[in-house]
């Protein structure tokens, strides 16, 4: 999934249980928190 992020803040948003089937052919079943480092 190609992503491009501009300076300051940024909202992604997706659907989790359709990627994880096509990318891995399995079931979502949760997810706790997600972090992403801004590199700085």
């Amino acid at each position: 999934m190609p992503l491009r992020l501009e300076a300051n803040w940024n909202n992604i948003y997706f659907n989790v249980a359709d990627f994880t089937k096509r990318a891995y052919g399995t079931n979502f079943v949760e997810v706790l928190r997600v972090q992403v480092c801004n590199g700085h």
